[in-house]
């Protein structure tokens, strides 16, 4: 009776065992599962930006347009401004849309016909002359009703020449981004009307000649309510940024928000740092090669009006040298306080 009472007692602690042994196995593998599907849904928020980044560039990259114009414009008597095609129109207005996407600014502007209009008579007009002026003389052969709309144009416009036979909304929209050639680098006004929280409307006008093509750009409206909370707008833009919107040849920029500082007391410093091989650049208002390194503060009404202007030198490429630090010092807020801007940019390949 005692060996069958031992027997029964023993093989019950062989059961309890097993089932513990069940039981611990099945939390280690439910651990385990738990962990992977953990590391599995965990996600780079580095590789989200540049995917992020990607996909908004598939939705608004510029498709083939297969004509140009709707009504091609007259560039002698008797003049007609013309008309672009809604497809021509589009890929202008995405790119648009894009670059102000990457400045961390409002996506919602649109072109109007009353703006469009207003552009093709600018273009009309710049491509009569054959050259870019903002306030283009009267042709002997032009109306004055034309004339007077077509100045209207430029004198509220950005305006691209192309020495091309042809030319692209878009790649003037680029252009303008760009703006750091020896005539514009030290107030960057192209750029800062393209980047302007303001803006929401916009119009194109495109016209060729002899002298090529010509595009005005009008970017003065301020009808754009949407709020932006922005003590600054930056290009390049921190974080992630595609180095086929930012050549080594570019100016930095940063516009001050007048809400966020007290611009009458500002006195930037400004340190770029190459986090990829540990090169310094300090600027200071001596540095004013506009083919090489360059530092301008610029307080006039190109869009926000207190523009801080910094191009290194020595940068061959973007593939090796791509992680950089901004540091802006001398900067005092609103409140009198004392502030500094500190951002990283690194460039990738978007292309």
């Amino acid at each position: 009776m005692l060996r069958r009472i031992l027997l029964v007692f023993c093989f019950s602690l062989f059961v309890l065992s097993c089932e513990t042994l069940k039981e611990g196995f099945s939390s280690i593998t439910n651990s385990i599962s738990s962990n992977s599907s953990s590391q599995t849904s965990s996600k780079d928020p580095e590789a989200e930006q540049i995917a992020e980044i990607k996909a908004k560039w598939q939705q608004y990259k510029p498709k083939t347009a297969t004509k140009i114009f709707v009504e091609t414009p007259i560039v002698t008597t008797p003049y007609r401004a013309g008309a672009l095609t809604p497809e021509f129109l589009a890929n202008g207005l995405n790119t648009f849309k894009f670059v102000r996407y990457l400045a961390g600014l409002s996506e919602n502007i649109v072109y109007t016909g009353e703006l469009n209009d207003l552009g093709q008579h600018g273009a009309v007009i710049l491509a009569k002359l054959g050259q870019l002026t903002h306030t283009p003389s009267k042709p002997s052969d032009m109306d004055q009703a034309f004339y007077k709309r077509a100045y209207e144009s430029t004198t509220s416009a950005n305006i691209h020449m192309s020495t091309a036979n042809s030319s692209t909304l878009q790649e003037a929209v680029i252009s303008f981004c760009d703006d750091s050639d020896e005539g514009n680098i030290d107030r960057l006004g192209h750029r800062r009307w393209m980047l302007n929280p303001k803006l929401g409307k916009i119009g194109f006008g495109y016209a060729t000649s002899a002298a090529g093509s010509f595009i005005p750009i009008q970017v003065f409206d301020q009808s754009n309510t949407e709020k932006i909370d922005l003590d600054y707008v930056l290009w390049p833009n921190k974080g992630y940024f595609p180095s086929s919107f930012f050549t080594t040849t570019q100016a930095w920029s940063v516009s001050l928000n007048p809400n966020s500082y007290n611009l009458s007391r500002c006195n930037p410093t400004v340190k770029l740092t190459c986090l990829s091989n540990g090169k310094e650049w300090k600027f200071s208002v001596s540095d004013k090669d506009r083919k090489g390194k360059y530092f301008n503060i610029e307080k006039s009404n190109f869009g926000m009006h207190y523009c801080i202007i910094f191009r290194p030198d020595g940068i061959s490429s973007f593939a090796l040298n791509k992680r950089f630090k901004v540091e802006i010092g001398g900067l005092v807020d609103k409140s009198g306080k004392t502030q500094q801007i500190e951002y990283e940019v690194e460039f990738f390949t978007l292309l």
